[in-house]
């Protein structure tokens, strides 16, 4: 998620916006700032809880005034206005990672970068109106028309926003426990944020064959020189290209010079039977006996 926001001031400097509650608009403010590329906002229970203020009554006044809108089960915010706000290169956009709440507003008649559909922002507030703009305007009145015929059935009740998404937030938050594992069983350090985000895609049978390769590398890396560690790979390529596969078994042989294991060494104490005692020590007498 990008650190820097943009809010347009035909919208926050609006007599619609500035008459909403403090609490209402300082949260307009928030979701701005943490919702991702295409203006979407999950866990928004979570959320609110992080943030430690904002309420349901705050949600209804956003959604009563057209700021944001929901998918239809509750659990993910939309910011209307969000291209107006911000204007996001090519270059460095990333979809949204809840695609099918990404499809589910695109059939209420929203956009986002490289849809076809009508406009994100659907209405104008100030100045002058063409006749495209009425016609959209038309299209919202329709659209908040079918919402009152279906009220009850569509849109999401305060109880199915506050149990926001929480196996969600359960499983993002596995993937990263597991991401940091892999990230510490790693030896090179390098690449982590570029490697997360490829992590998170990996299916379960991957994931368990990538924590045998990093963990069986590390072992590797022990017995590489600085010079030869310089050309490890980084977390993210390790991913990418694979390697991990290459590393599901490590086979353990001696380095030259190494000690010898004891049990290696070969054995040459020969033990004697008691016959062979009794003349050894009939010829040692007689020895000793020629001595004296």
């Amino acid at each position: 998620m990008a650190k820097k926001r943009m809010f347009s001031a035909d919208i926050v400097r609006s007599d619609l916006f500035l008459d909403l509650p403090i609490s209402s608009q300082l949260l307009y403010f928030h979701f701005g700032m943490i919702a991702d590329d295409d203006g979407i906002v999950a866990s928004i229970k979570r959320e609110l809880s992080y943030l430690g203020f904002g309420s349901l009554d705050d949600l209804k006044c956003l959604h009563d005034k057209n700021l944001v809108e929901f998918t239809d089960d509750g659990k993910i915010l939309f910011i209307i206005d969000w291209r107006k706000n911000n204007s996001i290169r090519n270059d460095i956009y990333k979809p949204t990672f809840y695609l099918e709440a990404r499809e589910n507003l695109e059939n209420k008649g929203f956009s986002f970068k490289g849809s076809k559909s009508v406009p994100s922002t659907l209405h104008e507030r100030n100045g002058d109106v063409s006749l495209d703009k009425i016609r959209l305007d038309k299209d919202r009145l329709d659209l908040d028309i079918d919402k009152e015929l279906v009220l009850g059935i569509n849109q999401p009740t305060l109880d199915q926003i506050e149990s926001v998404s929480e196996s969600e937030t359960l499983h993002n938050t596995q993937i990263k426990n597991k991401f940091i594992e892999y990230s510490d069983l790693y030896p090179k350090k390098t690449k982590k944020r570029e490697a997360f985000e490829v992590f998170k895609n990996l299916s379960e049978a991957e994931i368990s064959k990538l924590m045998i390769g990093a963990k069986n590398m590390a072992t590797v890396a022990k017995n590489l020189t600085a010079d030869d560690f310089k050309f490890l790979k980084n977390q993210a390529t390790f991913i990418t290209d694979e390697a991990y596969l290459d590393y599901q078994i490590v086979q353990s042989t001696p380095t030259a010079g190494s000690e010898v294991p004891d049990w290696y060494e070969p054995n040459y104490v020969k033990e004697t039977t008691p016959e062979e005692q009794t003349e050894l020590d009939r010829i040692r007498q007689e020895a000793l006996g020629k001595i004296g």
